[in-house]
C-alpha cells in the first residue's frame, strides 16, 4: 500500500471509529463523518481488493442488495421522483456495511467502535440522570419525569437499551473485577434508566427481547428462563409502585380499546393503528411488486382523502413500509437481510457474534413499531455497527482453518492440481484441506500427504444426490479453490466456501456471474500457460508461496519384479490421439534389440485389453487392467523409459523419480517431453 492510500485508510478508520461516538450525540457531526468515510475509501485505491472483500461479506451484499432494491424500485409507481429520493437518501447509510468492511482493520477495531458508542451513550445517561434528579436544569417543562439527553424519548431508549446489553456482555467476559464492576454498574443504571426513567415503550420492548437473548446466549434456557422470571418481577414491581413503566404499557391497552370503538384516533397508538390498516389496505392492491419506491406517499394519500386520517409518509413499522413500496419482493429481501447477518454472526469471535446478534435483533424488533431505515439515527446505527462487526479481520486473523480444493475434470487435471495442494500444506500446516474430485478418480490421490480427505462425488447426479451434497458441503470451509473453469465447479465452490478463489473464463459477460461468485479470481490462460503453473495463479491471490511439485500417489512399488525395462502406454482414451498397431509394433521390437524388457499398461476397459493384448507377443509384460494408479506410479518410477499418448498416464510418469517435476522448468520439461 502506497503512503498516499494508507493515510486515506487511516483516516477513513478514524472516522468510521468516530461515529461511534456521535451517532449518539450529533446529527450534523454524523454527517461530516459519513461524508468523510465515503472520500476516504474513494481515495484509498486498491478497489479489486475491496470489490473482493465485500463480495466475500454475505452482510454487505444483503444490505447493498435491498438498497439496490429501492433504487430500482424507483421505476415504478405514481409518485414524484421527490418522493422516491426521499427514501433512497433515507437508506443511504446502508452502504456503509460495504464501505466500513474494508475500513475496520481488525478485532481492535471493533472493540474500539464499540468502546466509542458505549463512552458516548455514557455521556449520554450521565445527563439523563442528571436532568432526573434535578441537578442539571433544562428549559422544556416535563423534562425531568422524562429525562433524554440528546436524541428523543424513542430514540434514547433505543440506544440506552442496547447499549445495556453491550455493556453488560462486556462485564461478563471482563477478566478483572474492576472492569466487571464498572461494565455491571452501567448495564444496570442503563437498564434502569430505558425502564423507569426515560417514557420509550420501544425501548421496553427492545430490552426485554435482548435480555432474553443475554440469558439465552450466555446461560442457555435457564438464563433466558431467569431473565423471563426477573422481567415479570420488574412488571409487579413496577404496578405496585405505580411506576412509569407499568402505567406506559398499560395505557396501550386503553387507547387500543378506545380505538376499537372508533375513538382516539389522535392518541399514539391509535395514529398507529390508523397508520396499519391503510398501509396493509394498500399492500393488498399491489402485493407483488408494492407502489414502488416512489409510490407509497401519493397512494396514501389518495387512500386517506376524504377521511379526518392524517397524511403520512411513514407508517411507523419498516416492514409494512417495504412491503407497500417493495412488496413481498421488497419483505423477503428485508427479512433476508437481517436472516443473513445473524447467520454470518455465527463466524465471528464470540463477544462480537453476540454484539451483531444484539444489533439485529435491536433493528427486527424496534421495526415493528417504527420505520427505522428511514429514521437516521436508528438506521445509522444499524448500518454503522453492522459494517464495524461484520467486517473481515486483519489478514493475520484470516488464516483458513478449513481448505476445499475442487478438481472436477480427468485424471489428469488431479494429478497436475497437486503442487496447488502442496502449496496450501506448506502455508497453512495445521488446516484440514480435502480434495473434492468425480467418483472413480480418487486413486490420482492415494497416499497423498498433503490431503486431509479426498471426497468424491457423482459426475451426474439427481435430486438425491445434489440434496445430500447439499447437507455434507454447505458453507462447510473457510476457503474453496477451482481450477477448472466450468460451471459446476464454480458452483460447488459457492456451495462450500466461504471464501472463493478460482479461475474462470474469458468469456465476457456470460462468465461474469463465475467472477461474481468468487472472492478472488484469476482468467484462465490455457493456451500460453503450462497447466501446474496455471493453477499455481491461485496461490498468487491467497499471497502464499508457489511449491512447484507434483505428487505423484503412493503404493507398494511393482517395478521392483522387473530390471532394465521399459513402459508403454498405447492406448489413449479419445480415438484422435491413437497411434497405429504397426508403429507401437515395431517401436517394441526397437526397444527388445536395445536389451530392454516391454511392459505395456493400461486401464480396464475391455477395448483397450484387446488392443494391448494384439501387441503383447513373446517376453512382452502386459500388465493392462491390473494396476492401480499407485502402483503404476511405481512401475514409471522404475523404469528406464516412458512412452505414452496425451492421458493421464502421462502425466502420472512425468511426476515420477525418472523425471523429477522438483522444479517449474523440471515440471513442464518433463510432461511435454513425455507428451511428446
Amino acid at each position: 500500500m502506497s503512503p498516499i492510500s494508507s493515510r486515506f485508510q487511516n483516516a477513513g478508520r478514524y472516522a468510521a471509529i468516530g461515529l461511534g461516538a456521535s451517532i449518539p450525540i450529533s446529527v450534523a457531526l454524523d454527517s461530516l463523518l459519513f461524508v468523510v468515510v465515503l472520500l476516504a475509501w474513494a481515495a484509498g485505491g486498491r478497489l479489486p481488493e475491496k470489490l473482493a472483500a465485500v463480495r466475500a461479506n454475505p452482510a454487505a451484499l444483503a444490505a447493498l442488495g435491498f438498497f439496490g432494491l429501492l433504487v430500482i424500485g424507483m421505476a415504478w409507481g405514481q409518485g414524484s421522483v421527490h418522493d422516491g429520493l426521499h427514501y433512497v437518501a433515507k437508506c443511504k447509510e446502508l452502504i456503509l456495511v460495504a464501505v466500513l468492511g474494508t475500513l475496520i482493520a481488525g478485532e481492535r477495531d471493533k472493540r474500539l467502535a464499540l468502546g466509542a458508542f458505549l463512552a458516548a451513550m455514557a455521556v449520554s445517561l450521565a445527563l439523563s440522570y442528571a436532568i432526573w434528579l434535578g441537578v442539571l436544569p433544562v428549559p422544556q417543562p416535563g423534562r425531568m419525569d422524562n429525562p433524554w439527553a440528546f436524541k428523543t424519548q424513542i430514540t434514547h431508549g433505543v440506544l440506552m437499551a442496547l447499549a445495556a446489553f453491550l455493556a453488560a456482555d462486556r462485564a461478563i467476559r471482563a477478566s478483572k473485577p474492576v472492569w466487571r464492576v464498572l461494565y455491571g454498574t452501567g448495564a444496570a443504571l442503563a437498564a434502569f434508566n430505558v425502564l423507569f426513567m426515560v417514557q420509550g415503550r420501544t425501548g421496553y420492548l427492545i430490552l426485554g427481547v435482548l435480555g432474553l437473548y443475554f440469558g439465552l446466549a450466555h446461560w442457555r434456557w435457564r438464563g433466558a428462563a431467569f431473565i423471563a422470571g426477573a422481567a415479570v418481577a420488574v412488571l409487579i414491581a413496577a404496578h405496585l409502585a405505580n411506576a412509569p413503566l407499568f402505567g406506559r404499557m398499560a395505557l396501550v391497552g386503553n387507547e387500543m380499546q378506545e380505538w376499537d370503538a372508533g375513538r382516539a384516533d389522535a392518541t399514539s397508538t391509535g395514529l398507529r393503528m390508523n397508520y396499519y390498516k391503510t398501509t396493509v389496505a394498500l399492500i393488498r392492491e399491489h402485493p407483488w411488486l408494492g407502489l414502488g419506491t416512489r409510490g407509497f406517499i401519493s397512494a396514501y394519500r389518495e387512500k386517506v382523502r376524504g377521511t379526518s386520517l392524517p397524511e403520512t409518509h411513514n407508517p411507523h413499522n419498516q416492514y409494512l413500509l417495504t412491503a407497500a413500496q417493495l412488496g413481498l419482493v421488497g419483505l423477503v429481501a428485508l427479512l433476508a437481510m437481517f436472516m443473513v447477518m445473524w447467520r454470518q454472526a455465527a463466524r465471528l469471535q464470540p463477544a462480537v457474534r453476540t454484539a451483531a446478534r444484539g444489533l439485529v435483533l435491536t433493528i427486527a424488533v424496534g421495526c415493528l413499531l417504527n420505520s427505522f431505515l428511514i429514521d437516521h439515527v436508528e438506521g445509522l446505527l444499524f448500518a454503522w455497527m453492522a459494517g464495524v462487526l461484520f467486517a473481515a479481520p486483519g489478514r493475520e486473523k484470516r488464516t483458513p482453518r478449513t481448505i476445499v480444493v475442487l478438481t472436477l475434470r480427468r485424471l489428469g487435471d488431479v494429478l497436475l492440481t497437486t503442487p496447488l495442494v502442496r502449496s496450501l500444506r506448506r502455508a497453512y500446516p495445521d488446516a484440514t484441506i480435502d480434495v473434492v474430485v468425480y467418483a472413480g478418480q480418487e486413486g490420482m490421490l492415494q497416499g497423498n500427504p498433503d490431503c486431509s480427505n479426498v471426497i468424491a462425488v457423482d459426475p451426474y447426479p439427481d435430486r438425491r444426490g445434489y440434496a445430500r451434497l447439499l447437507r455434507r458441503l454447505w458453507r462447510r470451509y473457510d476457503l474453496a479453490l477451482t481450477t477448472q473453469t466450468n460451471d459446476r465447479s464454480h458452483l460447488y465452490a459457492w456451495l462450500c466456501g466461504r471464501r472463493r478463489v478460482g479461475l474462470v473464463p474469458d468469456l465476457g459477460w456470460s462468465s461474469a456471474w463465475k467472477r461474481a461468485s468468487c472472492s478472488a479470481y484469476a482468467v484462465l490462460d490455457d493456451m500460453n500457460t503450462h497447466t501446474v503453473a496455471q493453477n499455481l495463479v491461485l496461490t498468487d491471490l491467497l499471497g502464499i508461496p508457489r511449491v512447484y511439485e507434483v505428487v505423484p500417489p503412493e503404493a507398494p512399488a511393482a517395478g521392483k519384479a522387473f530390471e532394465n525395462y521399459a513402459v508403454l502406454h498405447p492406448y489413449p482414451k479419445f480415438a484422435y490421439k491413437q497411434w497405429t498397431g504397426e508403429g507401437w509394433k515395431s517401436l517394441i521390437a526397437w526397444l527388445r534389440s536395445r536389451g530392454l524388457r516391454v511392459v505395456l499398461t493400461g486401464g480396464a476397459d475391455r477395448e483397450e485389453k484387446a488392443h494391448n493384448a494384439a501387441l503383447a507377443s513373446g517376453d512382452v509384460v502386459n500388465l493392462t487392467g491390473k494396476l492401480g494408479l499407485g502402483e503404476l506410479s511405481a512401475l514409471y518410477r522404475g523404469a528406464r523409459l516412458f512412452v505414452g499418448t496425451d492421458t493421464a498416464t502421462t502425466h502420472l510418469a512425468a511426476s515420477g523419480a525418472a523425471c523429477p517435476a522438483t522444479s517449474r522448468a523440471a515440471s513442464a520439461t518433463c510432461a511435454a517431453s513425455a507428451a511428446a
